[in-house]
C-alpha cells in the first residue's frame, strides 16, 4: 500500500490540488474493503492526473 500512496501523492502533485491528494489517499486506503487493489486505484489516479495535466 505504500507504493500506492506514493503514486497518488505524485499524481496529486502533478495536478497541483491538495483536495485530490486527500481524496485519492482515502480511495487507496478503502480499496481493499471494496475488493479492489490499492495499486490499481493508484494507477487510475496517475492516469487521471496525467490527463488533467495534459489538458491544461
Amino acid at each position: 500500500m505504500r507504493v500506492a500512496l506514493l503514486l497518488v501523492r505524485f499524481a496529486a502533485a502533478v495536478v497541483g490540488d491538495e483536495r485530490y491528494r486527500e481524496q485519492w489517499e482515502a480511495d487507496v486506503v478503502g480499496a481493499r474493503e471494496l475488493g479492489m487493489s490499492p495499486l490499481s486505484v493508484a494507477f487510475g489516479a496517475v492516469w487521471l492526473g496525467s490527463v488533467r495535466w495534459v489538458s491544461r
